[in-house]
């Protein structure tokens, strides 16, 4: 995925409701669960207040996480800031 594309995805926060699940972390034990989740019909987005996914190891681990996350469909928010998360109503 181009920088470009990936810079105005993490831009777009998503519309959730009561089925997505947000993780507010992105951890290697964060993101095996948040990809169980999306494998089992969760739509799933994770937010990271750092710029990467997987901080603390080698830059391209991450970019490779980040393009097999797109392909699972799983949203991801960098360099993200904590907000209030409230429940919608069910529809």
């Amino acid at each position: 995925m181009d920088t470009a594309r990936r810079r105005a995805r993490r831009r777009r926060v998503p519309d959730l409701h009561h089925r997505d699940g947000a993780h507010r972390a992105a951890g290697v034990h964060a993101l095996e669960l948040a990809q169980l989740f999306a494998r089992l019909g969760t739509r799933v987005t994770i937010a990271e207040t750092l710029d990467r996914l997987a901080p603390f190891d080698e830059p391209e681990v991450s970019a490779a996480i980040e393009d097999v996350f797109d392909d699972e469909g799983i949203d991801i928010l960098t360099t993200a800031t904590r907000c209030a998360v409230m429940p919608l109503p069910v529809r």
